[in-house]
């Protein structure tokens, strides 16, 4: 179980010799909610605020005259101030400022995850299945760490703290990782986390736009040279060609074909037949791209036999 901890640090004082008050505290909210943008959790102490201030010039435009530095700067002395940092509401976290008795600032963070949708959404993308497990999830964030380039330090920031979290569900004992067919749910507490939807290409509309998925020998999503994938696309259509009927409307299924299933309807489609020949020439030709290619799967979308003819 994660150590529930509540750090309470006493620091400056904060409004002595400061006239308007509802001003500097309209300012300091300012300021703690644009530290959470970028760094996506609290800063601990009223020290650590003034720092991230100076280091950040565009946090507030006019910084030279603004009243919440003179605010800041005229209140060092003065132990009035109580500034409370509770880590014990994971995955939220809870800040709150007192000045003597009275509440001068009160955040509870929203979400604990902030980039888990972009993570999320590129699993299903390349496996077109919520991730089964937290570790297996875990996994695929590092590899997209791994290979992103983008070296842009707040997103940086997003995915850190991310993983980071996701992390620590593992000493949770009432995490709950559950998958119900196309949704994901992370549950702490009986609190649900974070819901996820998955968008599989059994939808007539995504179809059109689906590409065809390649899979290595271990499983892994692999992205073929374009060469290859527009070779692919080409002699399905070919192999499909006399089997339609011209004037008819084709209907498409999403189809899988595995070394070790064949090919098979990825949707489950009980009206479509596999056991024809147009299919089997599919099949024949899946068998021969994957050991050109050195794969074990593709998932790709194909005219549907009822609305083909033989």
């Amino acid at each position: 179980m994660i150590h529930k901890t509540c750090k309470f640090l006493v620091v400056f004082a904060f409004l002595v010799g400061c006239k308007q008050q509802t001003h500097c505290l309209k300012d300091i909210d300012i300021l703690i909610n644009r530290f959470y943008e970028i760094n996506y959790t609290y800063p601990l102490s009223l020290d650590e605020l003034l720092s991230f201030y100076e280091s950040n010039q565009y946090c507030i435009q006019n910084k030279q005259d603004s009243l919440l530095v003179h605010c800041l700067q005229q209140g060092k002395n003065s132990e009035k101030i109580i500034w409370m940092v509770n880590d014990s509401l994971f995955p939220k976290s809870e800040l709150i400022v007192l000045y003597e008795t009275d509440t001068l600032s009160h955040h509870i963070n929203k979400w604990g995850f902030p980039c888990i949708g972009f993570y999320n959404d590129a699993y299903t993308d390349c496996y077109l299945m919520e991730p089964g497990s937290l570790e297996d999830f875990l996994l695929f964030c590092y590899y997209c760490d791994s290979i992103d380039d983008s070296n842009n330090g707040l997103y940086d920031n997003c995915n850190k703290k991310t993983v980071e979290n996701l992390q620590k569900c593992k000493l949770i004992e009432s995490f709950q990782w559950i998958n119900r067919e196309d949704e994901l749910l992370i549950v702490i507490d009986n609190d649900t986390v974070w819901r996820h939807n998955a968008l599989m290409p059994c939808n007539e509309d995504l179809k059109w736009l689906f590409q065809p998925h390649y899979y290595d020998k271990k499983g892994q999503y692999v992205k073929l040279e374009e060469d290859a994938n527009r070779s692919f696309k080409h002699n399905l259509r070919e192999i499909g060609r006399p089997f339609f009927v011209q004037s008819a409307e084709i209907h498409y299924d999403t189809f899988v074909y595995s070394t070790t299933k064949g090919i098979y309807s990825f949707c489950d489609n009980d009206e479509t037949d596999i056991n024809t020949k147009y299919y089997k020439d599919i099949e024949e030709y899946c068998e021969k791209f994957v050991e050109e290619h050195g794969l074990s799967k593709i998932v790709f979308v194909a005219p549907a036999k009822e609305k083909l003819s033989e």
